[in-house]
């Protein structure tokens, strides 16, 4: 009996061997980097001023609260200095671009991340954003942040519209011989002479030199005949 027990202890043990044993707990990130940055830009342009016009705050409950992003800590390691220069808070080094500081954090600081049992993988909102359509239109690159479907809807709404064709116009047409001609210059004719001029005395002068041609004549008449009696004498 002894025996027969003795081996079958060798037996689970061989058998206990060859089962593998776990290894230390390794924390694997499944989350897409890349697709939570396009539904993290798309909150932060476009939701949170929203929010912030009318004074309302996103509740923790929301999965969109920024504390429940699960890549939060390495988003606010981020430091842009300007343009090209992107430097890691954890340890300070320095990259021309965000591509290569997500590389990084990655590499050497991946179990920087928010471990809470309610952290939220932001990129598997990604179909309700649509993220697909924000890369295909190359909507990142620009400097007002990502657009959203409703605002793409309006825009090509929009150029329908400025692209509809024109309302039919009725063009008048102009003969060649029609030609400006100079009209001449209107004469004014002169203002008749009223009775009352004529009885105010608008003649006087002519009759007035008559009178006296007839008092010259009259004159010289008697000097002649003054002068033919002072000779007959």
């Amino acid at each position: 009996m002894r025996t027969t027990s003795f081996t079958l202890e060798v037996l689970v043990l061989l058998f206990l061997n060859l089962i593998p044993w776990p290894g230390p707990s390794v924390f694997k990130i499944t989350c897409s980097r890349d697709n939570s940055k396009i539904v993290r830009k798309v909150i932060e342009n476009k939701w949170l001023p929203v929010l912030e016009r009318f004074q309302v705050k996103l509740p923790l409950e929301c999965p969109f609260h920024p504390a429940r992003d699960i890549f939060a800590p390495q988003h606010a390691a981020k430091q842009q200095h300007r343009s090209s220069q992107w430097t890691c808070a954890f340890c300070g080094k320095s990259f021309y671009e965000e591509r290569h500081l997500d590389t990084h954090f990655d590499q050497r600081h991946r179990h920087q991340i928010n471990k809470a049992e309610d952290a939220v993988c932001l990129a598997d909102y990604c179909d309700i954003m649509r993220c697909q359509v924000l890369v295909a239109h190359g909507l990142l690159s620009r400097g007002s942040g990502p657009v959203t479907e409703v605002e793409l809807w309006q825009d090509a709404e929009v150029a329908k519209k400025a692209l509809a064709p024109a309302a039919t116009r009725s063009v008048a047409r102009v003969t060649n011989r029609r030609r400006h001609r100079t009209r001449p210059p209107t004469t004014v004719a002169d203002c008749p002479k009223s009775d009352h001029d004529s009885e105010t005395g608008t003649h006087t002068p002519a009759i007035e030199t008559e009178d006296k041609k007839r008092e010259e004549n009259e004159g010289d008449t008697n000097q002649t005949a003054e002068l033919c009696r002072t000779s007959c004498l």
